[in-house]
């Protein structure tokens, strides 16, 4: 069976491609793969074109695929490859900027952690209520026993 065909029973000459990321254990392939699939109302059949592995999972399971593109016509696969072709020459600029030594690394998008003073601050503030606990418990311990002594 070659890529660009689906397999020859007659239930699958309805079925389109589909760039699919299976990320989990239970299914028999695993990563990044261009499969025929076939989409029903209760459960999706998908079958590869090169190692003739079929399998099968419920419709819930499909939806909750984030990492899934549709590939069956020409308006599809033109689309895949624009968004290929601009990664490829976003990182292809990049590359060119680092040799050229005019790169400048963008700015963070997330919030720096606290600083180390504040740390240090909330660590001394943390020591000095654990001495404070243990300088009370000795008393206490010493009451107590004082007063299991005088009633004897």
């Amino acid at each position: 069976m070659s890529v660009y065909e689906p397999p020859k029973a007659k239930k699958w000459q309805k079925a389109e491609r589909w760039k699919v990321g299976l990320w989990d254990n239970r299914y028999p392939l695993c990563g990044l793969r261009l499969l025929w699939v076939l989409i029903g109302t209760k459960h999706v059949q998908m079958s590869a074109p090169i190692c003739l592995t079929k399998m099968r999972m419920s419709r819930k399971e499909w939806n909750k695929l984030k990492d899934k593109a549709r590939m069956h016509t020409e308006e599809d696969l033109a689309i895949d490859k624009e968004r290929r072709d601009k990664v490829w020459n976003q990182a292809q600029a990049q590359r060119i900027a680092i040799e050229n030594g005019t790169y400048v690394k963008p700015k963070r998008k997330y919030k720096k952690k606290q600083d180390s003073d504040d740390t240090t601050k909330q660590w001394q503030k943390l020591y000095i209520e654990v001495e404070e606990t243990q300088d009370e418990r000795p008393k206490k311990i010493q009451s107590a026993l004082d007063k299991l002594a005088s009633l004897r």
